[in-house]
């Protein structure tokens, strides 16, 4: 999908890079609450139990 050349990304790599990273974590999010009803994150630390705290 991604082919670059040369040593420097661009702002539309960047934005590219980010937006199928973004969309690759919404869907593992989704995929897990809906297969075992409960948080499911690959934040670590103390704010991923925040989130589960408050849910």
């Amino acid at each position: 999908m991604f082919r670059h050349q040369g040593k420097t990304r661009t702002a539309k790599n960047n934005l590219q890079i980010a937006s199928l990273l973004s969309s690759v974590a919404g869907i593992v999010y989704v995929a897990g609450f809906l297969s075992v009803q409960k948080l499911t994150t690959n934040v670590t630390g103390h704010f991923a139990f925040f989130v589960d705290e408050v849910l």
